[in-house]
């Protein structure tokens, strides 16, 4: 059979593997596999098992499409996990040696992030309550009444404790204040002591929450007493402890009111009453971590140079130790002191299950979900691009050249811009943005990591704040002349532009600062400054990259809005936007869209009336991807 390039068609058809859990004797692995039926528009999502040395995949759940988050009791004998079998997301408990679940929660809302206390009698959950008025119509006295594309303006989360003898359900969190947050969240925002004397959650206890991500560690005490932790004003997140319980430890930023900081592993030490930083001069994010179940170390994962690590950390306070780099690995569990489960993924592989060797550093894959698909894909290779970019700085991307040019041998490009913009492009697998389609349309695909990008050091990531439009333009046409001088089978005169949030904000600003483009591809763009911080959910965002409120810093949000410089617009775009998109309201779209046909320009607006932010549902992401390279073609 001969190979042939990635397409949109293939995407669909992998099965996408995560959340994987280990048993607590190590010798078995639960984890998720989500399927997207583009003919149903529907998504079907079950887990699976599998030994952790590898070997016969099972299916565990066959009921619902919804099937997630599965947790391990403390015995190993019970699996706690959510499903909408009963037709809201509910939690259930199963027998891990075969039998039939039985459901644990009956909230009206339905119940999610199911966590286990010290034994198999308690569950800890979050569920969303309703209160006040329970007509259609949104009422809102407060920031934030909104958020991605939900209305949270009557809803609460809350955090219960079940009982699975009883079936009763507690209260764990105060019912006017959101716990797990809305805004900044964890992975997992509340933690049990070992010993189940406390428990730790995280919220936003400030009266207009929208103005602020220092999100707050809190205990509640036997007692009853709901205390805070320490005095740290900026945002905290995903509490847990250690085994035996010495230490309590937490994810924490140092700058009050900036989502984007450095985030350190910080360990209490209930012993000594003592608080220190594991990681106090690691200058990279911090994504996943957790404890060893053998001794005091902790484990995690963070982003390095545009691909994740995974290190080490013992709390003699003696610097982290890497485990293993050059790749993209998802810490998801410990199989033994020696051995570690992750996700393995690059551009040209779906996320798999792994073992990683912690003394050898050697990587053995468990899973092969796509492996038959794969082996049919002829992938386009990614090449690192260094270039000397804004004040003489080093900055870094990523070229896939198409694996088939047609009757041409120059290569049309495609520049491509994150958003965030204190994000980053990574070697993984990417569904929403996955270049390996363009790739085997044809196209070449740039995709940098300009000034503002994350994993090069916080100095990197922060020269972006209130400089939006300056250095990171710099970066992406040195990046663009880079890959010009030294690849000859690319196309000057054919350059496309493409962008989403912040990288749609960039496609915008391009339009009116460059004529280097031929084309322009701008999804959840940024049109007008004004309209974003009015219009936008986590006021923190604009006014700590703009140095406070529209009407405070009237001067930075005139310069830095595309909307001004509409003048200097003479490039065809294709504007893409989701209806429901509360991050960058769809009047940034329509606005850039009206933009363009008054300068008649030719351009194409497509609205996505049931999708947010991003583009999720099967349907709605087909189509996606068949209106940008439609664009491309037609342009390029």
């Amino acid at each position: 059979m001969t190979n042939h390039p990635f397409q949109v068609h293939d995407l669909f058809q992998i099965k996408r593997v995560a959340n994987a859990e280990v048993s607590p004797d190590g010798g078995r692995i639960v984890f998720e596999i989500a399927q997207h039926d583009v003919e149903h528009n529907t998504v079907n999502t079950q887990l699976w098992m599998v030994s952790s040395t590898g070997g016969q995949v099972t299916q565990w759940t066959t009921q619902g499409s919804k099937n997630r988050s599965a947790r391990w009791s403390p015995s190993g004998l019970w699996l706690a996990f959510e499903s909408n079998r009963s037709g809201t997301t509910q939690i259930w408990v199963m027998p891990t040696d075969g039998g039939e679940p039985r459901q644990v929660t009956q909230f009206s809302s339905g119940a999610t992030k199911p966590v286990w206390g010290r034994d198999d009698r308690y569950l800890w959950v979050t569920s969303q309550q309703t209160f006040g008025d329970r007509s259609p119509n949104h009422i809102a006295t407060r920031l934030m009444f909104r958020h991605w594309d939900s209305w949270c303006d009557k809803t609460v989360n809350r955090v219960f404790r079940i009982d699975l003898d009883s079936g009763e359900s507690a209260a764990e969190t105060p019912d006017d204040i959101n716990c797990p947050p809305v805004g900044m969240e964890g992975e997992l925002d509340y933690a049990v002591s070992p010993n189940g004397g406390d428990f730790i959650y995280v919220c936003n206890s400030e009266k207009q929450a929208a103005l602020s991500p220092n999100n707050t560690l809190y205990r509640k005490k036997t007692d009853g007493v709901h205390e805070r932790i320490g005095n740290n004003n900026a945002c905290e997140t995903d509490p847990r402890y250690s085994a035996t319980g010495r230490y309590l430890s937490w994810l924490a930023m140092e700058r009050p009111g900036y989502e984007s900081d450095r985030r350190q592993i910080m360990v209490f030490d209930t012993i000594t009453n003592e608080t220190f930083s594991l990681t106090p001069d690691i200058d990279i994010p911090i994504v996943r971590y957790l404890w060893s179940r053998h001794t005091d170390t902790v484990y995690f994962d963070a982003l390095e140079r545009g691909r994740r690590s995974v290190y080490r950390v013992g709390t003699d306070r003696q610097p982290p130790s890497i485990i293993y780099a050059g790749q993209t690995l998802t810490l998801y569990g410990e199989i033994d002191a020696g051995t570690l489960l992750v996700g393995k993924d690059s551009f040209a592989t779906p996320l798999e299950l792994c073992r990683l060797n912690i003394p050898t550093r050697e990587l053995s894959q468990i899973t092969f979900t796509n492996q038959s698909l794969c082996a049919s894909v002829q992938w386009a290779m990614a090449d690192d691009v260094w270039f000397e970019g804004a004040d003489g700085d080093s900055v870094h991307g990523f070229l896939l050249r198409p694996t088939r040019s047609g009757d041409e041998y120059k290569r049309p490009l495609i520049v491509w811009i994150h958003g965030g913009p204190q994000s980053a492009f990574c070697d993984q697998f990417h569904y929403r943005w996955n270049p390996q389609i363009f790739a085997g349309a044809g196209f070449a695909v740039l995709l940098l990591n300009p000034r503002g990008s994350t994993s090069y050091g916080q100095w990197f990531t922060d020269q972006i704040q209130g400089d939006w439009g300056g250095r990171v333009l710099q970066d992406i046409l040195a990046g663009l002349d880079a890959v010009l001088t030294r690849y000859d089978d690319l196309d000057s005169d054919r350059i496309a532009a493409a962008g989403g949030s912040f990288g749609g904000y960039m496609v915008n600003w391009l339009q009116g600062h460059s004529d280097r483009f031929k084309t322009m591809i701008c999804h959840a763009g940024i049109f007008n400054l004004w309209n974003l911080y009015y219009g936008t959910e986590e006021l923190w965002f604009p006014e700590w990259e703009f140095g406070g409120a529209a009407h405070d810093n009237p001067e930075i949000y005139d310069r830095l809005s595309p909307c001004r410089h509409v003048g200097n617009w003479n490039t065809p775009m294709l504007i893409l936007h989701g209806e429901l998109d509360y991050r960058v309201p769809v009047i940034e779209g329509i606005g850039a869209f009206t933009a363009l046909q008054r300068r008649e320009i030719d351009s194409r607006l497509v609205i996505f009336p049931d999708e947010g932010h991003w583009i999720m549902r099967p349907q709605n992401a087909e189509q996606w991807y068949q209106e940008c390279l439609a664009w491309l073609k037609q342009h390029l």
